[in-house]
Parts: structure tokens; C-alpha cells; sequence
């Protein structure tokens, strides 16, 4: 079935349509894709954001704290301890919440030191863990961390470790409790209900005071810079970053890690109020910045994108490679239509001529004696030998196409060969006012090939040379010597080959129909079969031509040896 043209360009139209619109599809799905990470992305660190100021807050008040329960009364004073929250294994529990002693707790004491011993009471069963802060800033130690049921316990301290301060936490509490008041190895007594109201107004005192100092005061470079580390980490987020800290009406960066990102600090889109529960202080903000924050969002769409890319280069491909066998097919239908037309021709003025010499041959008086029957006579059978040598030629090509044939590969000699080809085209050539010169220029000419398809191939190209001459054929046949072989070469002064046809002369059935090439016989399958079986035995084919003036046509084989 032949494919019309119109219809291989609607199919070609509307595959290019759908194409484009896979392209806008995809690239819309890529921009939504990146929107949502980079959404995503500003979520995590806004909750990191939030974190820090969380605990910016709840550590000035746990310091205000401590610093009530050591008499300092003042924050920043040396004798106060960083607490550190200990963890509990009852998922349902808050972890890492900091509070102050309730009543429960202090009355009376669950915690005691006397001399180098630490006593605890616990009043139902449930997971204790008692982790004591030494006062010269060492690493905690964990005292206790295990299930006790209700009762009172005994932990030996460690000898020639100063104590600065405890934490408890118990499984059935939901705040991690610091006795702060252990200073030394004495315990200290329990305050009534007086002091735990004293104790209240002092800690909000403090807090009041620390509203008005400086926010640099307030808040510590370095332990900002911590805070924001171990906060980013916790959301999974690496990336390089710049904090400031602005306060005031000016918005001016008080306390900042680079100053030469301050532009891109003031228009942030990430920042988060610090303190917000003051009530005096001036307003605060921390601002966060990634230098290489749109990197990283191109980074977390790159393989979408690589995917797309290679998904849809593969689609493309294939619709080409489909285009493109859709042609070749086309072409080639076309070509077997001509090669059928052609071969009806050929086949056509044979019978014609044997028709009508049986019919002379059937005449009353056309006898089948003397002379005129025996011309008769010759004339089929010269016409039916030429119909079998078109047959045989197309079923050659068909067994070809499909492998299905035997070489026996033999050193032949390439000059004996030429010559006897020469010697029976010369006649046809001498004919029509036409010479063949032969320059057999080639030192080694011994090469390794079927004699037979050799000289079928130098008798195809003799023929097609004489043909394609449309004055007096003069065929020039020269070999010489080439890289680890030999060059057979047949030139001609025809018509030549335009350009646009040169590389298709090799094909099957493919004619050139141009100028009296239409008035020259044949199918097609002269070129096609020298290509074949040239290189079957391990040749090459070449050919030059020039429109108007000839055409050569180069065969390269290795020698033997």
C-alpha cells in the first residue's frame, strides 16, 4: 500500500503539535515541580527560624531563672550555668522543655545532696533520669537514667567534681526540672510558699530589665550562629548561610556574621521576630540569607529536568528515525512502481518480436524451410535467451538482498579478469564509433574474490558505461596501487550524474530520469548489485561524476598477501 503525501504530512503536523505541547506540558510541570520545593524549602526554614527565636526566649528565661536561684539577681553573671535538657524515652512526654520547679517538686524536696550522696524520691513508678552539671564547665553526667517504681534512692557522687547544678527528668512529668540551688556538698532547704512568690517577682524583674539593654547584650553571636546550625540540620538543610539581627526603627543590623551580604539581608524573605513577648524593647528580627539558595533550588529539579530532556530527545529521535523510514519507504515504492513499469518494457518488445515471428512462421506461404525460417527460428530464440537473462538478473538481486548466496573467494588475478571483460565489450563500443583503453598501471594485482561476481561486476559497469554515452563511447579502465591494495577505476565521457542523485545511484531500483537517460533500458539493479558484491568480498565502492562530462566509478580491494 502506498501512503499518500498529503496524509504523511497531516501525520507529521499533528505529532509536531503534540510534541510542543509535551514541551509546555513538561515545562510547565518543572516550574510547578520547583515552586513546590522551593515552598517547601521556605517552610523548613521558617519552622528553623521560629526554633531559634523559641529558644532564644525560653533561654533568657531559664537564665533569669538560674540567676534568681544563685542570688546574682543580674543576667550574664558568671555563676550562671548553661542547662542542657535531658531526653526521656516515653514518646508521649515533651522532650527537650525546660521549666521551673513547681510546687509538687518543691515540697518537699525529690532531690538531696548529702556529702558525696544524691537523694531522690520518687512517688510512683516511672523513667528517672538525673544528669549533674559540674560547676567547672566539664561535660554532664548522667547519675541516672532507668525505670524505678515508688520509693527513695541513693546515687554516690563522683569524687573531686564541684557541683554546679542537676537536672531531673521523670517519666510521668512533662518539664525537665533543674535544681539549681545545689551548689556545693550540702543540701539546700526547700523554700516555702513566701519565697516561691518572691522568687516569681524576681524572675520577672529580670526579664524586665534584660528588655531594655542592648539586643547585642541580649543575644550572643556565637550562640546565635550554634542555633541556626543545629536548627537548619534538624530541617535537613545544609546550605551556606548569613544571619543578621536588626532592632529598632531603623532596622539597622545589629549583629551580623557578613557584612557585605547587608543588602540581601534587608529584603530577606526570611526572618522571624525575636522576643516577641516583650513589652518595652523595640522590635527585633532575625533574617536569614542563602548565597546559594537559587542553586540549590535548580540543583533539586535537575533530574526532573535531565529526565525530561532525555525522554523527550529519545521521542524525537524516534519520530525522525520514523519520518525518515516513512520517506525511504515512499521512495522506495515509488522506485519498485518504476522498476515494474520498466521491467513490463523489457519484458514487453521480446514477445512482441516472438509473437510476430510465429505468426510469419504460421503463414501459408511463410514456410518453415529455407532462409526465412530459419531467421524466424533465431530470432526467438535470441529474444526468449533475452528474456531469461532479465529474469535470471532479478532473481540474482533478490537472492543477494537476501544473503543467499555463496562466494568462493580464490586469488584471482584482476588483470586477466578486466581484459576478458574489455575484449567482450570492445565490439559493442567499436559499434558505435567508441574505444576502450585499458592502463593496467598496478604493481600487485593478485586480489582475493569470486572470479565469477568480478567480472560481473567490470561487465556492469562497461555496460552501463557505453549506455549512458550518448555519442561515441570512449571508456577509459585503469588500475593502480593504493594503501595495502588495489584501485580498479571506469571512466566515461557520458552524461554524468546531477549531484542531488549521486548518492542514491547505489540503491535498489533507483534511476536517474533526467535528459535521454529515460530512453536508455534498464532496472535499476546494475549499481546495486557491483555495491553488494564488491563489498561482500571486502571492497569499496566510489564514484565521481560531473554533470555533462562523465562519470568515474572506483573499486578498492585488498591484495593478497
Amino acid at each position: 500500500m502506498r501512503l499518500p503525501g498529503r496524509t504523511v504530512s497531516i501525520i507529521t503536523l499533528a505529532v509536531v503539535i503534540s510534541l510542543l505541547g509535551l514541551v509546555v506540558l513538561q515545562t510547565s510541570l518543572l516550574k510547578s515541580a520547583a515552586a513546590q520545593k522551593e515552598q517547601a524549602f521556605r517552610q523548613n526554614v521558617s519552622a528553623a527560624l521560629s526554633a531559634v527565636a523559641q529558644k532564644l526566649e525560653v533561654g533568657e528565661v531559664a537564665t533569669s531563672a538560674m540567676g534568681v536561684y544563685h542570688g546574682s539577681g543580674t543576667l550574664g553573671s558568671d555563676s550562671v550555668l548553661n542547662t542542657e535538657v535531658i531526653a526521656n524515652n516515653n514518646d508521649s512526654l515533651a522532650c527537650g522543655t525546660l521549666g521551673l520547679l513547681t510546687g509538687d517538686s518543691l515540697s518537699p524536696r525529690f532531690i538531696s545532696v548529702t556529702g558525696d550522696t544524691l537523694q531522690y524520691n520518687v512517688r510512683s513508678s516511672q523513667k528517672v533520669a538525673i544528669r549533674m552539671l559540674p560547676g567547672d564547665s566539664g561535660l554532664p553526667i548522667t547519675l541516672v537514667d532507668t525505670f524505678r517504681t515508688p520509693g527513695m534512692y541513693r546515687v554516690r557522687l563522683p569524687e573531686n567534681v564541684k557541683v554546679g547544678a542537676f537536672e531531673c527528668k521523670m517519666g510521668s512529668d512533662s518539664m525537665t526540672i533543674p535544681d539549681l540551688s545545689l551548689l556545693g556538698r550540702n543540701a539546700v532547704v526547700a523554700a516555702d510558699g513566701r519565697n516561691k512568690v518572691t522568687l516569681v517577682m524576681r524572675v520577672v524583674s529580670n526579664l524586665t530589665e534584660a528588655e531594655w539593654q542592648p539586643i547585642e547584650d541580649r543575644v550572643k553571636q556565637s550562640h546565635l550562629d550554634s542555633l541556626i546550625g543545629a536548627s537548619l540540620k534538624e530541617a535537613h538543610i545544609e546550605l551556606p548561610y548569613v544571619f543578621g539581627v536588626v532592632s529598632g526603627i531603623s532596622d539597622s543590623l545589629r549583629i551580623t556574621n557578613g557584612r557585605q551580604f547587608a543588602d540581601q539581608l534587608n529584603v530577606t524573605g526570611f526572618r522571624v521576630g525575636l522576643f516577641p513577648s516583650d513589652i518595652f524593647a523595640p522590635p527585633a528580627e532575625l533574617l536569614l540569607h542563602f548565597p546559594e539558595y537559587k542553586s540549590y533550588i535548580k540543583q533539586q529539579v535537575q533530574p526532573l529536568l535531565f529526565l525530561t530532556i532525555v525522554f523527550m530527545a529519545v521521542i524525537v529521535f524516534c519520530f525522525a528515525y520514523t519520518l525518515r523510514t516513512i520517506h525511504r519507504q515512499r521512495r522506495f515504492a515509488d522506485r519498485t512502481v518504476e522498476f515494474i513499469n520498466n521491467m513490463t518494457h523489457e519484458f514487453k518488445t521480446p514477445l512482441s518480436t516472438v509473437s510476430l515471428a510465429c505468426d510469419a512462421l504460421l503463414r501459408p506461404n511463410g514456410g518453415t524451410d529455407g532462409p526465412d525460417g530459419s531467421r524466424y527460428g533465431r530470432m526467438i530464440r535470441d529474444e526468449n535467451l533475452r528474456m531469461q537473462n532479465q529474469v535470471e538478473k532479478i532473481l540474482q538481486m533478490a537472492a543477494l538482498e537476501d544473503r543467499e548466496y555463496d562466494l568462493t573467494l580464490t586469488d584471482v588475478d584482476a588483470h586477466e579478469i578486466i581484459q576478458k571483460a574489455i575484449a567482450s565489450t570492445t565490439v559493442r563500443a567499436e559499434e558505435r564509433g567508441g574505444h576502450i583503453t585499458c592502463e593496467l598501471n598496478a604493481s600487485r594485482h593478485i586480489i582475493l574474490a569470486d572470479a565469477v561476481h568480478l567480472a560481473n561486476i567490470i561487465h556492469n559497469l562497461l555496460e552501463n558505461a557505453c549506455k549512458y554515452s550518448p555519442d561515441k563511447p570512449f571508456i577509459t579502465v585503469s588500475t593502480e596501487d593504493c594503501s595495502g591494495g588495489i584501485t580498479i577505476s571506469v571512466k566515461d565521457q557520458g552524461i554524468g550524474i546531477p549531484e542531488r542523485d549521486r548518492k542514491m545511484v547505489f540503491e535498489k531500483y533507483y534511476r536517474v530520469y533526467s535528459g535521454d537517460v529515460q530512453n536508455v533500458r534498464g532496472f535499476g539493479i546494475g549499481l546495486s548489485y557491483v555495491k553488494l558484491m564488491a563489498e561482500a568480498m571486502g571492497g569499496r565502492v566510489g564514484l565521481e561524476s560531473e554533470e555533462g562530462k562523465g562519470t568515474v566509478v572506483h573499486l578498492s580491494f585488498p591484495v593478497s598477501g
